[in-house]
């Protein structure tokens, strides 16, 4: 099974324009909280060793007492976002130019922006044998324990590792899940296939413990909705992408 070197060049240059932007944001994140802690200590300061009780007054204070750090740290936010919105325009166009584009375009609530971004993460999926392999890469399949893929307590970095667990793309799963929860809508305003999954699949869960809190249902219902739209994927990649149809495989529990 093969897939032509045009859409080969493509996945690798989503791969590459992926994790840049991944980089930034982080990079984004860190000096936004370093700008944070540090406006805190000066507001700890105005309260509690100056005394000042005015909220407006504590503001000015930080402000003129964070001054001499915020202005070129706020200047490296502001060069970040320059690529960073760059990498993500990138991102979008290549997502066209996916030979899935056509079958994801119907589909409300995934971008090509958003399936950039998937594919970016998954590769090449003619890559993958089996769709439960797809599942295991976005951190989304089952243990040999039986529990959901993630990082728990008493399993080390390593362990979690080898696991597959990478929190990087199933954070990105439950993002693009949360698109699809909120937009799968059809041309008429009716619920659309998958968001029909997921109220479905929610409902099932409160029948097996009706006593379940209202945000483990909605965790448990997006993770299988979303798994269902990778099953797809995969199937859709491998007829238009590939040589060798999907396998037939048993409905998805």
């Amino acid at each position: 099974m093969s897939t032509s070197p045009e859409i080969t060049a493509i996945i690798n240059d989503l791969m590459d324009k992926t994790r840049k932007r991944y980089h930034l944001m982080r990079a984004h994140q860190r000096l936004d909280l370093q700008i944070q802690s540090y406006e805190r200590g000066f507001r700890t300061q105005a309260k509690e060793i100056i005394g000042l009780t005015d909220k407006q007054e504590i503001e000015d204070y930080v402000d003129r007492k964070a001054i001499d750090l915020k202005i070129p740290l706020h200047a490296a936010l502001m060069a970040i976002e320059g690529p960073r919105k760059a990498y993500e325009k990138q991102i979008k166009a290549l997502g066209l130019l996916l030979p899935v584009y056509p079958w994801t375009e119907k589909i409300r609530g995934i971008s090509p922006f958003g399936l950039g971004l998937l594919i970016g993460e998954i590769k090449d999926l003619s890559d993958y044998s089996l769709p439960g392999k797809v599942w295991k890469r976005m951190s989304l399949d089952v243990d040999e324990d039986g529990r959901a893929q993630r990082k728990v307590a008493g399993i080390s970095e390593e362990e979690a590792r080898r696991r597959g667990f990478c929190p990087r793309r199933r954070q990105l799963a439950f993002v693009l899940a949360d698109g699809m929860i909120k937009r799968n809508k059809n041309p008429d305003g009716s619920d659309g296939e998958y968001r029909v999954l997921y109220v479905e699949r929610k409902q099932y869960e409160y029948d097996r413990e009706p006593n379940m809190p209202a945000f483990i249902a909605h965790y448990r219902a997006g993770r299988f909705m979303f798994k269902r739209f990778l099953l797809e994927l995969w199937r859709e990649w491998r007829s238009v992408a590939t040589t060798s149809p999907a396998p037939l495989l048993p409905p998805l529990a």
